[in-house]
């Protein structure tokens, strides 16, 4: 009886409901196949280009963190440098003759840490350092309300200075691999239409940054994060990681230190770090 008294429009209506539910159904299952193959890709690029530096192959575990997401993997490398990582999976349609999805890593981030603290958070900010030549260079922070951050007059006026941020900032290997991040990163939503994502860390007035260096307690973390990061950048962040390391460790400071924290991001890496290394989840566990 119902049926009948739907009549003719009725049960048109309820069929074109039908077949959206349909191809969104599809459409959702086609972005989770997307978002598989991205992943093996990934972890394709990762292992060929990090098997000279991980001591073991590497594991790319799914994760949501928050409402974010992506996968996550943690490993050690053959010289014992702890690195853990999460990228995040995005997904969009491609605008064509037949819309497409796609799936891709955007953001990376990759995390270590040293069992040896620094006297003051530092962060990387992309500043002119001379004439027509701009670098990230590593500066101090320390949260100061009140106060209009500018990282052009800490760098000049060298701010909170000490011995380790110089020795950082003189490390060539360091300032080369973090000018070499990229903030950028483009996405095909047409063949005539891209949409653009940027990390503005060269605004000097603003917190946006590319690395953090926080000191907890007798120990250091260490943060990276960029966009679309391939094949050989894969093992210069790594090696970006190891150089912090060793000049943290080589600085030798030995007072505990419970540093400022720029940006969350890190605290998404911190988290990470606890599920793969003992270390940094007995310390966050204790709180």
């Amino acid at each position: 009886m119902e049926e009948e008294k739907k009549g003719f429009l009725g049960k048109l209506r309820d069929k074109y409901a039908e077949h959206k539910e349909a191809v969104e159904q599809k459409k959702l299952e086609k972005i989770e196949d997307e978002k598989q193959k991205a992943i093996d890709e990934l972890a394709t690029m990762m292992n060929k280009n990090l098997r000279d530096v991980a001591a073991t192959p590497i594991e790319l575990k799914p994760t949501t963190i928050g409402t974010t997401f992506g996968v996550t993997c943690g490993f050690t490398t053959t010289d014992n440098t702890p690195v853990a990582s999460f990228i995040t999976i995005e997904s969009s349609t491609y605008k064509g003759f037949v819309d497409k999805v796609q799936a891709y890593p955007m953001i990376f981030m990759f995390g270590s840490y040293v069992d040896r603290s620094v006297p003051i958070s530092m962060i990387a900010k992309k500043i002119s350092t001379g004439f027509v030549r701009s670098e990230r260079v590593l500066i101090p922070f320390q949260a100061q309300p009140n106060l209009q951050f500018d990282a052009r007059t800490v760098w000049k006026n060298r701010l909170n200075w000490n011995p380790l941020i110089e020795a950082l900032n003189k490390d060539k290997r360091i300032i080369s691999a973090l000018s070499s991040l990229s903030n950028e990163f483009a996405v095909s939503l047409s063949s005539k239409r891209w949409q653009t994502y940027k990390i503005e860390d060269q605004n000097e007035i603003n917190l946006e940054c590319m690395c953090q260096i926080v000191p907890y307690k007798n120990m250091t973390l260490i943060g990276l994060r960029s966009l679309g990061i391939y094949k050989v950048q894969m093992t210069g962040v790594v090696n970006l990681l190891r150089a912090i390391r060793e000049q943290i460790l080589s600085y030798g400071h030995t007072a505990p230190v419970n540093g400022h924290v720029a940006q969350d991001w890190i605290k998404v890496l911190i988290y990470v770090m606890t599920n793969y290394f003992e270390p940094i989840k007995q310390e966050f566990s204790s709180e």
